[in-house]
Parts: C-alpha cells; structure tokens; sequence
C-alpha cells in the first residue's frame, strides 16, 4: 500500500502488490427446494476452504461477504449473509446490484486490465446461474454495463435431460 497523493493532500491509497494466495473452485450455492440458501451447507463449504487454504477463520481481521445474482433474492438470503458474517468473523455484508456485479466480474475475468493494458475496448460476459451480466471497458474505464435475467441454473434437469423444474425467470 502506498500513498500516492502529496504532502499536503488527502491521503489516496493505493495497492502496488497484489498476490493471490489461494484461489478455491468454483462451487454452485446450496439452494433448498423452497427458494431459501443452505446456511449450514454454505458455513461448511466456507470453512473447509479456509481449511484448504491452510488459514485459520480466527486469524481473518476482516473481509466481505458479496451475495449476486440469483442467490440474491432467495427467501432467507439477508439472514443467511448476516449470520454467516457473524459466525466467521468481521465481515462486511453486501448484496451486489447488476451494475456492480458486472463490473466486479469484469475486473475478476481480467477484462479490465486487458482494456487498459491494450488502449482497446473490450466487452465482458459473465453467465451466472440466473442472470448473465456485461461489462463494457474502454481503455481500462467502465463505459457500460448491462444484465439479462438469463442464466445456466434457471432450467433444471434430470439424467435423461428433461426439465423437472423451472426457476420463475425460465418458465414460460
């Protein structure tokens, strides 16, 4: 971290390393039948990451919890974040709008870095499990973001490959 602004300026902080230290797979939310997040099965998914991560929950200062897209508006999505929060330590607690969430999946992809680095414009699409999300990056700035309500979770299937059920943005 490093203060770029000068001496008799606002402090503006900005990172000059990042480093990644773990990365775990991607996993699909826990949702029961009714609509509502697995609380017990999200905690359990997240502390066996910190476990693989060789990290100990008690030894996080702080960090964030960010809900998106589909799992955003299951029933019990704002308690299930808050008491996660609560339970791992202290965590800011968010819920992603389809603006922010674009952005966020655009600077993730390297869509961004990619804009800057190359003076080009350079679109983003992030498939979601209920929404697809896009972002527009010029020379490195955000220019425009959109979302539809499409995504690959909104149809589920069995082994054959026949719908046994539509979430309410797939049924038509």
């Amino acid at each position: 971290l490093v203060n770029r602004a000068a001496v008799s300026q606002v402090p503006r902080y900005e990172f000059i390393k990042r480093e990644i230290s773990w990365q775990s797979p991607v996993f699909f939310t826990p949702v029961d039948k009714q609509g509502g997040l697995k609380e017990a099965e999200l905690k359990a998914l997240i502390l066996a990451q910190y476990q693989a991560a060789g990290v100990a929950p008690e030894s996080v200062d702080s960090g964030a919890i960010i809900i998106t897209g589909e799992s955003a508006k299951t029933r019990n999505a704002r308690a299930a974040v808050m008491a996660l929060s609560q339970s791992l330590g202290d965590f800011v607690v968010a819920s992603a709008g389809p603006h922010l969430e674009s952005v966020i999946a655009g600077h993730g992809a390297g869509a961004q870095t990619l804009s800057e680095q190359r003076m080009c414009r350079v679109l983003n699409i992030d498939i979601g499990g209920g929404t697809s999300n896009y972002a527009l990056f010029e020379a490195g700035k955000i220019s425009a973001t959109a979302c539809l309500n499409v995504g690959g979770r909104l149809l589920e299937t069995d082994g054959q490959g026949r719908v046994v059920y539509a979430h309410q943005p797939g049924q038509m």
